[in-house]
């Protein structure tokens, strides 16, 4: 149950020796079913002011929005209190270091971003810390060799020069996670199952490793937040990807499904049905996961092929199957 009320929240600081009240949150959303409560400076007309996240006493997420858009640093960390996700925003364009972490306290992935260009050395990690992929960027532009690891980041499985605009190593349909594969989530440092449909690999326009291989990265990367772990829910929508370059230039909800069926999925059991919760999960709460679901997206790529829009099927499924095997 989501129970929303009015709710004034005073911090205080210090400033010449004087104690002064500061008005942060005017909104309060209490999340009964997962003890935790949302603190907003403004929900009305749109996201405006500080944002807090606060579960069991701890702080779980806190960043700022400006008209709707994140703005500043933003950061999540999970229920036991370790920082997993740091991003920095310019009023909605993200402009700084983006960093995740595992729950270990490992990377997960390190890349920066200038004015909404992605620039410099990019590396994504798997669960202990080991490097599955990197490469550079100039100004939002792929340059030199991008290369792609097995999930040992031992192997190389995909070597692509971005110089040449050829291939020097690649395997064919190669995954890192099979469907029904145990994996953490590192919001609450629990585990789930997951689930994948058929997919289609390849495509005119594409990630260097593929579409399987880049769904396991977007994997990888996702989160579970705790208002929505041991729940059920659905959100499916189709984002078109503006591909200049070799790299996304815009993202944008669509209604029109995508004649190839290309898809990033999301699809999970995380427990048992007699210990899941039916909620009305609030829109509040699902535009917060929505912001989650488009930040993973920018980070996807570098791409190959055919300049243009291409369409892309997002499922993110969590316990709501109708023939579930578990």
């Amino acid at each position: 149950m989501v129970i929303k009320q009015p709710y004034e929240v005073l911090y205080y600081f210090n400033t010449y020796s004087c104690i002064l009240p500061i008005r942060l949150f005017t909104n309060y959303y209490s999340l009964q079913h997962c003890k935790c409560e949302d603190y907003f400076e403004q929900t009305e007309p749109t996201l405006n002011g500080n944002y807090k996240r606060i579960c069991n006493k701890k702080t779980i997420e806190e960043g700022k929005f400006i008209n709707g858009n994140k703005d500043g640093i933003w950061k999540t960390w999970s229920k036991k209190g370790t920082l997993i996700r740091v991003f920095n925003y310019s009023n909605g364009i993200m402009n700084g270091e983006v960093k995740f972490y595992n729950s270990n306290g490992s990377k997960k992935f390190e890349g920066m971003f200038e004015n909404g260009y992605k620039n410099g050395n990019w590396a994504f990690y798997n669960d202990k810390g080991g490097l599955i992929k990197t490469g550079n960027y100039n100004k939002g532009v792929p340059t030199g060799i991008w290369k792609i690891f097995d999930w040992k980041a031992k192997k190389e499985l995909y070597v692509y020069d971005f110089e040449t605009k050829k291939y020097l190593k690649r395997e064919s349909e190669s995954t890192y996670f099979e469907s029904a594969a145990i994996m953490q989530n590192d919001n609450t440092q629990e585990w789930y199952i997951l689930h994948y449909p058929k997919r289609k690999d390849t495509s005119n326009t594409m990630p260097i490793e593929g579409y399987i291989l880049s769904n396991d990265i977007y994997v990888n990367l996702m989160e579970v937040p705790l208002d929505i772990w041991d729940t059920y829910l659905q959100n499916d929508f189709n984002v078109s990807l503006n591909i200049q370059s070799n790299e996304i230039q815009s993202i944008s909800i669509v209604k029109e499904d995508s004649p190839q069926k290309l898809m990033f999925t999301f699809l999970v059991t995380t427990n048992d049905k007699d210990k899941l919760k039916e909620v009305n999960h609030s829109d509040i709460s699902i535009k917060l996961l929505e912001y989650k679901i488009m930040e993973v997206l920018w980070l996807m790529g570098p791409w190959i092929g055919n300049n243009g829009n291409v369409t892309i099927e997002t499922a993110y499924v969590v316990n709501k199957f109708k023939n579930s095997p578990f």
